[in-house]
């Protein structure tokens, strides 16, 4: 039998033995007796407020000294106060490729006999870890998930998921507030190949230095050609005839910098 701390609970002695005494229950709350040949005795408390009890269940058969009993297995469960993620350590953003720990934080659950954490980034199950002791008062646990984090990863949630596995009559699970990760990695570029462009025709190409990287990459140009106004943004596409020569553009942010190169030619008429 399961049941939630301070709620109503109740149940029924019988027996199907033709000749006995007396029928009742032993228990430090609720207990109740009958004497003679009674169908049922029951075990009822209006709000059970006791972490761990084992109401017996007895019957006193006729001729015999000893009694017939039975011990009903009651669980007395409480869902957790809070499940909170919090990162170990000093917080703020991760770094790609390095090692971190997050923790779920349980407070005030009982019992810890087959509790388990699902840990989930988005929707995906990274770990499930358990715990299992004789407790049955409420305690405080913590989970820890050590975490690797990748660029992919930023933005994505993550969550711990509590289960009191305690069958059908149990308790639902109770699920942490999403915990968002903050990646920083160093700029990469969409296309990072160098490009040879063709001033032919008058044609005025366009040179795209667009990276990714968080914080978000700045952008610096510089040309072999000299005499033009390259700009600090990522594409540079410019206003006057662009002039046959190297170029090349610098993204960076607090962790790298990294460099692509444009060669532009001119072809002869």
């Amino acid at each position: 039998m399961v049941v939630r701390f301070g709620e109503a609970v109740s149940a029924n002695c019988s027996t199907a033995l033709q000749r006995y005494v007396s029928m009742g229950w032993e228990a430090p709350v609720g207990a109740a007796s009958a004497q003679g040949q009674v169908a049922v005795v029951t075990w009822s408390v209006a709000s059970l407020k006791t972490w761990s009890i084992r109401p017996l269940c007895y019957i006193t058969i006729t001729g015999y000294e000893d009694q017939c009993d039975r011990t009903l297995q009651v669980t007395v469960y409480k869902p957790p106060d809070s499940v909170s993620v919090s990162e170990l350590g000093v917080a703020g953003p991760m770094q790609v490729g390095r090692s971190y720990q997050l923790q779920c934080d349980v407070t005030n659950i009982a019992p810890v006999r087959n509790l388990s954490v699902v840990w989930y980034r988005g929707n995906d199950t990274i770990l499930t870890d358990v715990r299992d002791n004789a407790v049955a008062t409420p305690q405080n646990e913590s989970f820890v998930l050590n975490i690797t984090p990748e660029k992919s990863h930023h933005g994505v949630q993550i969550q711990c998921q509590v289960q009191q596995d305690l069958g059908s009559s149990g308790p639902a699970a109770t699920w942490s507030e999403p915990y968002v990760l903050r990646v920083t990695y160093p700029p990469s570029f969409f296309s990072p190949l160098p490009e040879t462009l063709d001033l032919a025709e008058g044609a005025q190409p366009v040179l795209n230095c667009s990276a990714d990287g968080n914080p978000s990459p700045t952008y610096e140009w510089w040309s072999s050609a000299g005499g033009q106004d390259l700009g600090n943004q990522s594409v540079f596409s410019p206003s006057s005839p662009l002039l046959p020569g190297t170029y090349n553009c610098t993204a960076s942010n607090q962790l790298a910098s990294v460099k692509k190169f444009f060669i532009v030619t001119q072809s002869s008429q």
